[in-house]
């Protein structure tokens, strides 16, 4: 079991779920909404990506 994988994965799927809520948003007429989600999941990437690597290291 890859753990820095699963780590890594949880957050791109948390992600993947800010911007399926950021598209809903925006095709709703609210694209100001699109876009902080967007960038909120863009983060929860990034932070993903950090703590897969840290838990490699472990």
């Amino acid at each position: 079991m890859d753990t820095a994988r699963i780590i890594f994965g949880a957050h791109l799927f948390i992600g993947a779920i800010f911007v399926l809520f950021g598209v809903f948003a925006g095709v709703n007429g609210n694209p100001i909404q699109f876009v902080i989600l967007s960038g909120i999941a863009v983060m929860i990437g990034f932070l993903g990506q950090y703590a897969g690597r840290a838990a490699a290291r472990r």
